[in-house]
Parts: C-alpha cells; structure tokens; sequence
C-alpha cells in the first residue's frame, strides 16, 4: 500500500543523488517526543494550542487510530516537498538572504512534524529537498537572466541541515527509512545544460 501524503508543490524527484538509510535505534524517538519538543520551544514560541499533545491528552496517537489504521500508515510512502513557500517568502519579507537560522528554524520545525508521523506509525518516506529557488523565471528576469545566487545558498544550506536531520532521525527511530532527492543539484543541472536536458 502507499499513501502519498504531498504537502507541498515542489520540484525534483526521487531518483539521481537519492540516499536510502535503515535505522537501528532502539529509542523509538522516544527522547524526542511531540511533548519534550513542546517544552524545549517554550523559551523561543509560544505553545501552539492545536500541539499534537493538546489535541489528544493523555491518549496517544495509535490509540486513538487504531490498529488497523496504524498498520496501513506503518506500510505507506510518505512523499514530502516542502520548504520553498517558506524561503521565498521570508526573503521577500526581509529583502535579504534568510540565511543559516532562518533555515535552522525550518529545520526544527521539519523535525517536529516527521517526528510526529513517526509516531502516527509513518516509517517511509520521500523527501524532496528544495531546487534552485534562485534561478526562477521570476528572479532571472529580475536579475537580467542571472540566477540570484543568495538564495541558491539558502536552498544548499537547507538541502544540508535536511540531509543532516534525516540521518540523526534514522539512528533514534527504529525502522525509519528514507530517500532524499536532491532537488536542487538536479534543477541546476537542467539549467546549465539545458542541451543535455531535452531543451
């Protein structure tokens, strides 16, 4: 069975500079849990009050959903592309490249909801990272046909931190699987030769 759960619209696929990694941890994410995140965020955001722990109390997720339920997400894909609305957005809001922590802010808050379908009993998935958000038709005519290069560093700087947590995740969760597709080297790669590229 697989689900395809796409959460946003964005480029790339799974395929070439894909990564594949079974976990063998046996904290079950246990040390990261929806609550202990909750609390450790307390200091920098305030309490979301639809959190995961709100919304059920004391009851946790497979509880409330059932066995059978649990058992058809465990066996599902989950494809995953999120990330350019955010970058995009937050770079026209402050006319700058977002830099380092705005993509570290991301990044947790990424962690948060894998974390969270993990829980719900998700354990594969396609994730797609960012393409070349500066070489958008957009941008280039913008920037008289140049790609904006900050904020193709912004979308290499989220491919990493991304890259980065899905290995960390892969090592607390047991039997996480995962593919990342590098959206970013595949977009540009197109773009530089669009000869070689059907174009």
């Amino acid at each position: 069975m697989a689900a395809f759960m796409l959460l946003d619209e964005g480029s790339g696929h799974l395929g070439r500079h894909s990564h594949q990694r079974e976990g063998e941890g046996d904290q079950q994410c246990a040390a990261s849990s929806p609550e202990t995140m909750e609390a450790r965020s307390r200091s920098t955001s305030k309490p979301s009050s639809t959190s995961p722990a709100t919304r059920r109390g004391s009851t946790s997720w497979p509880e409330l959903l059932g066995a059978s339920a649990v058992a058809n997400i465990s066996k599902s894909l989950f494809i995953i592309s999120v990330g350019s609305n955010d970058i995009f957005e937050h770079y026209d809001a402050n006319d700058t490249s977002t830099g380092q922590n705005y993509i570290t802010t991301l990044i947790s808050t990424y962690e948060t909801h894998l974390r969270n379908l993990y829980e719900l009993g998700a354990r594969r998935f396609g994730i797609i990272s960012v393409g070349a958000l500066g070489c958008c038709p957009i941008l280039r005519s913008k920037y008289g046909g140049c790609c904006l290069e900050p904020m193709n560093r912004d979308a290499q700087l989220f491919y990493t931190a991304l890259r980065d947590l899905l290995q960390k995740l892969s090592s607390e969760c047991k039997g996480l699987m995962y593919a990342l597709g590098d959206s970013y080297d595949m977009s540009k790669y197109i773009l530089d030769h669009p000869d070689k590229s059907g174009n």
